[in-house]
Protein backbone atom coordinates (compact mmCIF):
# COMPACT_ATOMS: atom_id res chain seq x y z
CA UNK A 1 0.00 0.00 0.00
CA UNK A 2 1.27 3.40 -0.56
CA UNK A 3 -0.35 5.10 1.83
CA UNK A 4 1.28 8.81 2.57
CA UNK A 5 1.36 11.80 5.16
CA UNK A 6 -1.59 14.24 5.14
CA UNK A 7 0.20 17.24 5.79
CA UNK A 8 -1.46 19.76 8.24
CA UNK A 9 -2.96 23.16 7.84
CA UNK A 10 0.34 24.81 9.32
CA UNK A 11 2.54 23.21 6.26
CA UNK A 12 3.29 26.07 3.76
CA UNK A 13 2.58 23.64 1.53
CA UNK A 14 -1.39 23.46 1.78
CA UNK A 15 -1.47 27.42 1.32
CA UNK A 16 0.05 27.45 -1.95
CA UNK A 17 -1.28 27.50 -5.81
CA UNK A 18 -0.71 23.97 -7.54
CA UNK A 19 -0.07 23.93 -10.78
CA UNK A 20 -1.45 21.44 -13.83
CA UNK A 21 -0.68 18.27 -14.58
CA UNK A 22 0.81 17.51 -18.28
CA UNK A 23 2.42 14.35 -18.17
CA UNK A 24 -0.37 11.71 -17.53
CA UNK A 25 2.42 8.91 -17.01
CA UNK A 26 3.48 6.66 -14.41
CA UNK A 27 4.08 9.03 -11.88
CA UNK A 28 0.45 10.16 -11.94
CA UNK A 29 -0.83 6.81 -11.83
CA UNK A 30 1.56 6.22 -8.98
CA UNK A 31 0.31 8.96 -6.87
CA UNK A 32 -3.29 8.27 -8.06
CA UNK A 33 -3.02 5.17 -6.71
CA UNK A 34 -1.09 6.01 -3.07
CA UNK A 35 -4.23 8.90 -2.55
CA UNK A 36 -6.30 5.84 -2.73
CA UNK A 37 -4.85 4.39 -0.43
CA UNK A 38 -4.38 7.29 2.29
CA UNK A 39 -7.88 8.22 1.11
CA UNK A 40 -9.13 5.13 2.66
CA UNK A 41 -6.85 4.49 5.44
CA UNK A 42 -7.87 7.96 6.81
CA UNK A 43 -11.43 6.52 5.98
CA UNK A 44 -11.73 10.01 4.50
CA UNK A 45 -14.28 11.11 1.82
CA UNK A 46 -12.24 13.41 -0.64
CA UNK A 47 -8.59 14.96 -1.16
CA UNK A 48 -6.47 16.51 -2.67
CA UNK A 49 -2.58 15.81 -3.88
CA UNK A 50 -1.26 19.16 -2.18
CA UNK A 51 -2.63 17.41 1.35
CA UNK A 52 0.32 14.64 1.01
CA UNK A 53 2.97 17.35 -0.67
CA UNK A 54 2.45 17.62 -4.18
CA UNK A 55 1.62 20.81 -5.68
CA UNK A 56 -0.39 19.54 -8.54
CA UNK A 57 -3.96 20.09 -9.72
CA UNK A 58 -5.05 16.61 -8.34
CA UNK A 59 -7.89 15.52 -6.31
CA UNK A 60 -9.75 11.90 -5.50
CA UNK A 61 -13.62 11.90 -3.91
CA UNK A 62 -15.21 8.88 -2.83
CA UNK A 63 -18.89 9.27 -4.26
CA UNK A 64 -19.48 5.61 -2.15
CA UNK A 65 -20.26 3.83 -5.32
CA UNK A 66 -17.07 4.96 -6.93
CA UNK A 67 -13.32 6.92 -6.40
CA UNK A 68 -13.65 9.72 -8.83
CA UNK A 69 -10.35 10.52 -10.18
CA UNK A 70 -10.65 14.46 -10.97
CA UNK A 71 -7.36 15.95 -12.52
CA UNK A 72 -7.04 19.33 -13.53
CA UNK A 73 -10.38 20.18 -12.56
CA UNK A 74 -12.37 23.31 -13.51
CA UNK A 75 -15.74 24.21 -11.37
CA UNK A 76 -18.47 24.24 -14.18
CA UNK A 77 -21.54 24.81 -12.14
CA UNK A 78 -23.19 25.35 -8.51
CA UNK A 79 -26.52 25.93 -7.14
CA UNK A 80 -28.53 26.36 -4.00
CA UNK A 81 -26.91 26.59 -0.44
CA UNK A 82 -25.50 24.48 2.12
CA UNK A 83 -24.98 25.42 5.89
CA UNK A 84 -23.18 23.03 8.06
CA UNK A 85 -20.34 21.45 9.80
CA UNK A 86 -17.29 20.64 7.76
CA UNK A 87 -13.74 18.35 8.78
CA UNK A 88 -10.37 17.97 6.64
CA UNK A 89 -7.94 15.39 7.22
CA UNK A 90 -5.75 18.18 7.44
CA UNK A 91 -6.99 19.75 10.41
CA UNK A 92 -7.61 16.70 12.48
CA UNK A 93 -10.34 16.44 15.18
CA UNK A 94 -12.14 19.71 14.26
CA UNK A 95 -15.34 20.75 11.94
CA UNK A 96 -16.27 24.57 11.47
CA UNK A 97 -19.57 25.64 10.53
CA UNK A 98 -19.60 26.79 6.52
CA UNK A 99 -22.09 27.88 3.38
CA UNK A 100 -21.24 25.77 0.34
CA UNK A 101 -23.64 25.45 -2.85
CA UNK A 102 -25.70 22.44 -2.07
CA UNK A 103 -24.96 21.52 -6.28
CA UNK A 104 -21.84 21.98 -8.07
CA UNK A 105 -20.55 19.97 -11.48
CA UNK A 106 -16.96 19.81 -12.07
CA UNK A 107 -14.92 18.66 -15.48
CA UNK A 108 -11.68 16.84 -14.78
CA UNK A 109 -9.37 14.75 -17.13
CA UNK A 110 -9.06 11.07 -15.65
CA UNK A 111 -5.75 8.98 -15.20
CA UNK A 112 -5.02 9.01 -19.29
CA UNK A 113 -6.27 12.62 -20.14
CA UNK A 114 -9.71 11.48 -21.50
CA UNK A 115 -11.87 14.42 -20.35
CA UNK A 116 -15.52 13.71 -18.59
CA UNK A 117 -17.74 15.69 -16.16
CA UNK A 118 -19.25 14.66 -12.50
CA UNK A 119 -21.62 16.09 -10.05
CA UNK A 120 -23.06 16.21 -6.60
CA UNK A 121 -25.36 17.28 -4.24
CA UNK A 122 -25.25 17.81 -0.37
CA UNK A 123 -22.09 16.34 0.77
CA UNK A 124 -20.40 15.16 -2.58
CA UNK A 125 -21.23 18.78 -4.22
CA UNK A 126 -19.41 20.06 -0.55
CA UNK A 127 -16.56 17.61 -1.13
CA UNK A 128 -16.14 18.98 -4.64
CA UNK A 129 -15.56 22.91 -3.69
CA UNK A 130 -13.53 22.01 -0.59
CA UNK A 131 -11.44 19.86 -2.29
CA UNK A 132 -10.94 22.47 -5.50
CA UNK A 133 -10.32 24.88 -2.87
CA UNK A 134 -6.98 22.97 -1.85
CA UNK A 135 -5.76 23.24 -5.62
CA UNK A 136 -6.17 27.37 -5.13
CA UNK A 137 -3.97 27.16 -1.37
CA UNK A 138 -7.17 27.57 0.62
CA UNK A 139 -8.19 25.47 3.30
CA UNK A 140 -11.82 25.57 4.80
CA UNK A 141 -11.18 27.52 8.08
CA UNK A 142 -9.89 30.45 5.98
CA UNK A 143 -13.65 30.35 4.84
CA UNK A 144 -15.84 29.05 7.93
CA UNK A 145 -17.71 31.11 10.21
CA UNK A 146 -16.63 29.39 12.93
CA UNK A 147 -15.08 26.14 14.79
CA UNK A 148 -18.22 23.79 16.00
CA UNK A 149 -18.00 22.91 20.05
CA UNK A 150 -18.01 19.10 20.97
CA UNK A 151 -21.43 19.59 22.19
CA UNK A 152 -22.53 20.68 19.25
CA UNK A 153 -21.09 18.07 17.28
CA UNK A 154 -22.70 15.23 19.54
CA UNK A 155 -24.83 12.57 17.48
CA UNK A 156 -27.19 10.45 20.22
CA UNK A 157 -27.65 7.15 18.47
CA UNK A 158 -30.31 4.86 19.60
CA UNK A 159 -28.97 1.16 17.59
CA UNK A 160 -31.56 -1.04 16.44
CA UNK A 161 -30.91 -4.65 15.64
CA UNK A 162 -30.55 -8.47 16.00
CA UNK A 163 -28.25 -10.57 13.78
CA UNK A 164 -24.83 -10.64 12.73
CA UNK A 165 -24.91 -8.66 10.08
CA UNK A 166 -26.26 -6.04 13.04
CA UNK A 167 -23.67 -6.43 14.93
CA UNK A 168 -21.33 -5.80 12.26
CA UNK A 169 -22.63 -2.40 11.55
CA UNK A 170 -23.02 -1.49 15.72
CA UNK A 171 -18.87 -2.53 15.61
CA UNK A 172 -17.98 -0.41 12.97
CA UNK A 173 -20.29 2.74 14.55
CA UNK A 174 -18.41 2.04 17.79
CA UNK A 175 -14.92 1.94 15.88
CA UNK A 176 -15.57 5.26 14.09
CA UNK A 177 -16.78 6.53 17.40
CA UNK A 178 -20.32 7.00 17.44
CA UNK A 179 -21.83 7.79 20.83
CA UNK A 180 -23.92 5.12 21.41
CA UNK A 181 -26.55 5.48 24.15
CA UNK A 182 -29.12 2.09 24.32
CA UNK A 183 -29.38 -1.10 21.47
CA UNK A 184 -33.17 -2.44 20.96
CA UNK A 185 -32.75 -6.11 20.15
CA UNK A 186 -35.25 -8.93 20.14
CA UNK A 187 -35.55 -10.85 23.23
CA UNK A 188 -33.24 -13.97 23.98
CA UNK A 189 -35.37 -17.14 22.07
CA UNK A 190 -34.58 -20.62 23.05
CA UNK A 191 -32.23 -22.37 20.64
CA UNK A 192 -30.43 -26.08 20.26
CA UNK A 193 -31.43 -29.24 21.42
CA UNK A 194 -31.54 -28.38 25.08
CA UNK A 195 -33.67 -25.11 24.06
CA UNK A 196 -31.49 -23.05 26.28
CA UNK A 197 -32.09 -19.27 25.86
CA UNK A 198 -29.37 -17.32 23.68
CA UNK A 199 -28.86 -13.54 23.30
CA UNK A 200 -29.01 -11.84 19.66
CA UNK A 201 -25.63 -10.77 18.64
CA UNK A 202 -26.41 -7.52 19.17
CA UNK A 203 -27.21 -7.95 22.80
CA UNK A 204 -23.45 -9.27 23.74
CA UNK A 205 -21.41 -7.13 21.68
CA UNK A 206 -23.68 -4.02 23.28
CA UNK A 207 -23.10 -5.32 27.06
CA UNK A 208 -19.34 -5.82 25.91
CA UNK A 209 -18.82 -2.66 25.49
CA UNK A 210 -21.09 -1.05 28.43
CA UNK A 211 -24.13 -0.26 26.43
CA UNK A 212 -27.46 -0.29 27.79
CA UNK A 213 -29.94 -2.84 26.16
CA UNK A 214 -33.27 -3.04 26.01
CA UNK A 215 -35.64 -5.78 24.79
CA UNK A 216 -39.01 -5.26 24.29
CA UNK A 217 -41.39 -7.79 21.98
CA UNK A 218 -43.31 -4.56 20.69
CA UNK A 219 -43.73 -0.95 20.90
CA UNK A 220 -47.06 -1.25 21.30
CA UNK A 221 -47.44 -0.88 25.08
CA UNK A 222 -47.03 3.56 26.45
CA UNK A 223 -43.99 2.89 28.53
CA UNK A 224 -41.97 0.87 25.88
CA UNK A 225 -42.33 4.27 23.60
CA UNK A 226 -41.75 6.60 26.54
CA UNK A 227 -38.72 4.35 27.58
CA UNK A 228 -37.21 4.73 24.34
CA UNK A 229 -38.21 8.90 24.27
CA UNK A 230 -36.55 9.39 27.52
CA UNK A 231 -33.10 8.57 25.54
CA UNK A 232 -33.69 11.50 23.57
CA UNK A 233 -31.74 9.85 20.42
CA UNK A 234 -30.81 12.07 17.41
CA UNK A 235 -31.23 9.23 15.31
CA UNK A 236 -32.32 5.77 15.63
CA UNK A 237 -29.59 3.50 13.41
CA UNK A 238 -31.74 0.26 12.31
CA UNK A 239 -30.13 -2.63 10.87
CA UNK A 240 -32.65 -6.09 10.70
CA UNK A 241 -34.39 -4.79 13.98
CA UNK A 242 -36.96 -7.58 13.51
CA UNK A 243 -39.61 -5.21 14.65
CA UNK A 244 -42.06 -3.07 12.77
CA UNK A 245 -41.67 0.85 14.14
CA UNK A 246 -45.11 2.41 14.60
CA UNK A 247 -45.03 6.10 13.69
CA UNK A 248 -45.09 7.34 17.09
CA UNK A 249 -41.59 5.69 17.45
CA UNK A 250 -40.36 6.85 14.19
CA UNK A 251 -41.60 10.99 14.96
CA UNK A 252 -38.80 10.61 18.47
CA UNK A 253 -35.48 10.92 17.00
CA UNK A 254 -34.82 14.48 16.15
CA UNK A 255 -33.46 13.18 12.95
CA UNK A 256 -35.51 10.38 11.68
CA UNK A 257 -34.77 6.60 11.71
CA UNK A 258 -31.93 5.58 9.31
CA UNK A 259 -32.42 1.65 8.22
CA UNK A 260 -30.15 -0.30 6.05
CA UNK A 261 -31.65 -2.42 3.93
CA UNK A 262 -29.43 -5.53 2.03
CA UNK A 263 -30.58 -4.47 -1.84
CA UNK A 264 -30.55 -2.14 -4.12
CA UNK A 265 -33.97 -0.44 -3.42
CA UNK A 266 -36.64 -0.72 -4.38
CA UNK A 267 -35.38 -3.95 -6.03
CA UNK A 268 -36.46 -6.70 -2.85
CA UNK A 269 -38.28 -4.89 -0.15
CA UNK A 270 -38.94 -7.38 2.95
CA UNK A 271 -37.72 -10.07 5.23
CA UNK A 272 -34.83 -11.93 2.19
CA UNK A 273 -33.53 -9.58 0.10
CA UNK A 274 -29.93 -10.81 -0.76
CA UNK A 275 -31.73 -14.36 -1.17
CA UNK A 276 -33.79 -13.21 -3.52
CA UNK A 277 -31.50 -11.65 -5.57
CA UNK A 278 -29.39 -14.84 -5.77
CA UNK A 279 -32.52 -16.88 -6.00
CA UNK A 280 -33.90 -14.78 -9.05
CA UNK A 281 -29.81 -14.71 -10.96
CA UNK A 282 -29.26 -11.01 -10.22
CA UNK A 283 -25.57 -10.31 -11.38
CA UNK A 284 -25.80 -7.20 -8.98
CA UNK A 285 -26.92 -6.29 -5.53
CA UNK A 286 -26.12 -3.58 -2.35
CA UNK A 287 -27.21 -2.43 0.48
CA UNK A 288 -28.88 0.59 0.92
CA UNK A 289 -29.49 3.57 3.31
CA UNK A 290 -33.08 4.70 3.65
CA UNK A 291 -35.49 6.88 5.92
CA UNK A 292 -37.60 4.98 7.59
CA UNK A 293 -41.66 5.77 7.21
CA UNK A 294 -44.57 3.78 8.05
CA UNK A 295 -44.41 1.35 4.79
CA UNK A 296 -41.75 -1.00 5.03
CA UNK A 297 -38.86 -0.49 3.28
CA UNK A 298 -40.71 2.60 1.36
CA UNK A 299 -38.51 5.10 2.81
CA UNK A 300 -36.28 7.96 0.32
CA UNK A 301 -32.94 6.34 -0.40
CA UNK A 302 -29.93 8.44 0.67
CA UNK A 303 -26.97 6.60 -0.59
CA UNK A 304 -26.44 3.15 -1.66
CA UNK A 305 -23.08 0.38 -2.11
CA UNK A 306 -23.33 -1.51 -5.17
CA UNK A 307 -21.42 -5.07 -5.62
CA UNK A 308 -21.86 -7.66 -8.19
CA UNK A 309 -23.05 -11.26 -7.10
CA UNK A 310 -20.56 -14.17 -8.10
CA UNK A 311 -21.98 -16.88 -10.88
CA UNK A 312 -21.72 -19.64 -7.89
CA UNK A 313 -21.92 -17.47 -4.60
CA UNK A 314 -24.26 -18.57 -1.85
CA UNK A 315 -26.67 -16.48 -0.28
CA UNK A 316 -24.61 -17.15 3.04
CA UNK A 317 -21.37 -15.85 1.32
CA UNK A 318 -23.30 -12.64 -0.04
CA UNK A 319 -24.16 -11.82 2.94
CA UNK A 320 -20.67 -12.16 5.03
CA UNK A 321 -19.65 -9.35 2.24
CA UNK A 322 -22.92 -7.20 2.24
CA UNK A 323 -22.48 -6.84 6.33
CA UNK A 324 -19.06 -5.07 6.19
CA UNK A 325 -20.62 -2.91 3.52
CA UNK A 326 -23.59 -2.07 5.52
CA UNK A 327 -21.88 -1.04 8.17
CA UNK A 328 -19.47 1.37 6.17
CA UNK A 329 -22.68 2.81 4.94
CA UNK A 330 -24.63 3.47 8.02
CA UNK A 331 -21.58 5.19 9.62
CA UNK A 332 -21.53 7.14 6.51
CA UNK A 333 -24.75 8.47 6.70
CA UNK A 334 -24.47 9.11 10.59
CA UNK A 335 -21.59 11.16 9.66
CA UNK A 336 -23.09 13.37 7.45
CA UNK A 337 -25.78 13.62 10.14
CA UNK A 338 -23.14 14.48 12.61
CA UNK A 339 -21.86 17.05 10.52
CA UNK A 340 -25.45 18.74 10.21
CA UNK A 341 -26.40 17.62 6.71
CA UNK A 342 -30.17 16.46 5.74
CA UNK A 343 -29.45 13.82 4.09
CA UNK A 344 -32.45 14.13 1.79
CA UNK A 345 -32.96 11.03 -0.26
CA UNK A 346 -34.48 10.21 -3.61
CA UNK A 347 -38.07 8.47 -3.54
CA UNK A 348 -38.11 5.26 -4.36
CA UNK A 349 -39.47 4.39 -8.21
CA UNK A 350 -43.19 2.75 -7.56
CA UNK A 351 -43.26 1.10 -11.03
CA UNK A 352 -39.42 -0.86 -9.98
CA UNK A 353 -40.61 -2.06 -6.52
CA UNK A 354 -40.18 -5.71 -5.99
CA UNK A 355 -40.87 -7.80 -2.93
CA UNK A 356 -38.41 -10.55 -0.95
CA UNK A 357 -41.03 -12.88 1.08
CA UNK A 358 -39.83 -14.84 3.66
CA UNK A 359 -38.14 -18.43 2.70
CA UNK A 360 -39.39 -21.47 4.10
CA UNK A 361 -38.66 -25.34 3.97
CA UNK A 362 -41.66 -25.77 1.26
CA UNK A 363 -39.57 -23.71 -1.06
CA UNK A 364 -36.40 -26.82 -0.86
CA UNK A 365 -37.77 -29.28 -3.50
CA UNK A 366 -35.57 -28.86 -6.76
CA UNK A 367 -37.74 -28.54 -9.62
CA UNK A 368 -34.78 -30.49 -12.45
CA UNK A 369 -37.25 -29.66 -15.35
CA UNK A 370 -36.36 -26.09 -14.57
CA UNK A 371 -33.07 -24.75 -16.50
CA UNK A 372 -29.74 -25.89 -15.08
CA UNK A 373 -29.48 -21.67 -13.87
CA UNK A 374 -32.59 -21.73 -12.41
CA UNK A 375 -31.53 -24.90 -10.56
CA UNK A 376 -28.21 -23.10 -10.01
CA UNK A 377 -29.72 -20.19 -8.46
CA UNK A 378 -32.02 -21.91 -6.09
CA UNK A 379 -29.05 -24.15 -4.91
CA UNK A 380 -27.05 -20.66 -3.74
CA UNK A 381 -30.14 -19.00 -2.66
CA UNK A 382 -31.18 -21.24 -0.02
CA UNK A 383 -28.01 -21.71 1.20
CA UNK A 384 -27.31 -21.70 4.43
CA UNK A 385 -31.10 -21.88 5.30
CA UNK A 386 -33.00 -23.68 4.52
CA UNK A 387 -31.12 -25.60 1.89
CA UNK A 388 -32.60 -27.05 -1.19
CA UNK A 389 -33.34 -30.67 -1.45
CA UNK A 390 -33.73 -33.30 -3.70
CA UNK A 391 -35.19 -37.32 -3.99
CA UNK A 392 -32.71 -39.62 -5.60
CA UNK A 393 -33.32 -43.07 -5.50
CA UNK A 394 -36.10 -43.29 -2.71
CA UNK A 395 -33.62 -41.08 -0.47
CA UNK A 396 -33.73 -37.10 0.41
CA UNK A 397 -30.51 -35.09 0.12
CA UNK A 398 -30.15 -31.71 0.94
CA UNK A 399 -27.88 -29.75 -1.60
CA UNK A 400 -25.31 -27.94 -0.43
CA UNK A 401 -23.38 -26.63 -4.09
CA UNK A 402 -23.70 -27.20 -7.82
CA UNK A 403 -22.22 -25.90 -10.86
CA UNK A 404 -23.62 -25.44 -14.63
CA UNK A 405 -21.76 -27.88 -16.44
CA UNK A 406 -23.01 -29.43 -20.01
CA UNK A 407 -25.29 -32.09 -20.28
CA UNK A 408 -28.45 -33.09 -21.47
CA UNK A 409 -31.30 -35.54 -21.21
CA UNK A 410 -34.52 -36.59 -19.51
CA UNK A 411 -34.87 -33.73 -16.81
CA UNK A 412 -33.58 -35.41 -13.63
CA UNK A 413 -31.77 -37.90 -14.81
CA UNK A 414 -28.58 -39.44 -13.79
CA UNK A 415 -26.00 -38.28 -16.57
CA UNK A 416 -23.03 -39.55 -14.62
CA UNK A 417 -20.56 -39.53 -11.63
CA UNK A 418 -17.07 -37.18 -12.16
CA UNK A 419 -14.38 -36.87 -10.30
CA UNK A 420 -15.80 -33.39 -9.09
CA UNK A 421 -19.66 -34.21 -8.24
CA UNK A 422 -23.02 -35.88 -9.73
CA UNK A 423 -24.10 -35.09 -13.29
CA UNK A 424 -27.94 -34.48 -13.52
CA UNK A 425 -29.52 -33.09 -16.39
CA UNK A 426 -31.92 -30.42 -16.59
CA UNK A 427 -34.97 -29.01 -18.26
CA UNK A 428 -32.14 -27.04 -20.24
CA UNK A 429 -28.91 -28.20 -19.69
CA UNK A 430 -27.05 -29.98 -16.28
CA UNK A 431 -25.93 -29.68 -13.22
CA UNK A 432 -23.35 -30.91 -11.41
CA UNK A 433 -23.85 -31.74 -7.80
CA UNK A 434 -20.34 -31.49 -5.64
CA UNK A 435 -21.46 -30.91 -2.38
CA UNK A 436 -24.96 -32.75 -0.51
CA UNK A 437 -26.09 -34.33 2.68
CA UNK A 438 -28.04 -37.29 3.56
CA UNK A 439 -30.81 -37.09 5.73
CA UNK A 440 -29.38 -37.56 9.39
CA UNK A 441 -25.60 -37.62 7.83
CA UNK A 442 -23.14 -35.26 7.67
CA UNK A 443 -22.08 -32.74 4.47
CA UNK A 444 -20.05 -34.53 2.40
CA UNK A 445 -18.67 -34.23 -0.85
CA UNK A 446 -20.68 -35.91 -3.71
CA UNK A 447 -18.36 -38.38 -5.19
CA UNK A 448 -16.70 -39.19 -1.46
CA UNK A 449 -20.81 -40.26 -0.39
CA UNK A 450 -21.38 -42.45 -3.72
CA UNK A 451 -18.10 -44.32 -3.88
CA UNK A 452 -19.32 -45.60 -0.42
CA UNK A 453 -23.06 -45.76 -1.50
CA UNK A 454 -22.74 -47.06 -5.23
CA UNK A 455 -25.59 -45.55 -7.40
CA UNK A 456 -28.17 -47.63 -10.08
CA UNK A 457 -27.05 -46.09 -13.54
Amino acid sequence: MGIRKILTDKDPALHKVCRSVEKFDWRLHKLLDDMRDTLAEANGVGLAAPQVGILRRVVIVDTGEEILELVNPEMLEVSGEQVGPEGCLSVPGKYGLVKRPYYAKVRAQDRYGEWFEAEGEELIGRCFCHELDHLDGIVYTEVMDRFLTEEELKLRVVFMGTPDIAATCLKQLLADGFEIVACYTQPDRPKGRGMKLVAPPVKELALANGIPVYQPENFRADETVEQLRALKPDVCAVVAYGRILPQRVLDIPTCGCVNIHASLLPQYRGSAPYQWAVLDGCKETGVSAQHMVREMDAGDVIDCIRTPIGENETAGELLDRLAPMAGQLLSRVLGRVKCGEKCCGLAQDASCVTFAPMLDKSMCPIDFTKTAQQVHDKVRGLHPWPVATMDLQGKLFKVHETRIVPGSGEPGKILGLTKTGLVIACGEGAVEIRSLQAEGGKRMAAPDYFRGHPLEL
